[in-house]
């Protein structure tokens, strides 16, 4: 079989559509912000399109991440799906635990998958039960 090296494969275009799309928001960055521009055109030329209204948000530290997920997690509406290498019992994963299976009650659709050989000696399976007596699909994978 051949192998390919994905590097070398090319990436995907951006429809005529989206590419006028970020041509015009270049347009725009050059107005407002004209330091900008030449960094953006150069990487559009590469194929990363500029886009509009997009936000990113800076979480400098673990625990921000943390108190940015489950904050998330709190609002969540129709679903939370996450995929994890390890878990482990412990603090964080007693309050992780707690929102899946309060949200799941709620009738948010909460599905995890995580790895059997990276978790298997730090996550009891009766933490696993738990969350699927509270009605969350999890699947173990590997």
């Amino acid at each position: 079989m051949e192998r390919r090296d994905l590097k070398k494969l090319p990436r995907p275009q951006e429809s005529a559509c989206k590419q006028e799309e970020s041509r015009l928001n270049i347009e725009k960055l050059r107005q407002s912000m004209p330091q900008w521009a030449p960094l953006a055109s150069y990487l559009n030329n590469k194929g990363f399109s500029l886009y509009r209204a997009t936000d990113a948000v800076y979480l400098p530290t673990g625990r921000d991440f943390l108190e940015d997920m489950l904050s998330a997690m709190e609002k969540a509406e129709r679903f939370i799906f996450l995929e994890y290498f390890i878990m482990a019992e412990g603090q964080i994963w007693d309050r992780l635990s707690e929102i899946l299976c309060r949200k799941s009650r709620q009738g948010v659709e909460v599905k995890l998958i995580f790895d059997d050989f990276g978790s298997m000696m730090r996550m009891p399976n009766e933490k696993v039960e738990e969350l699927q007596d509270a009605g969350v699909e999890v699947k173990v994978f590997n």
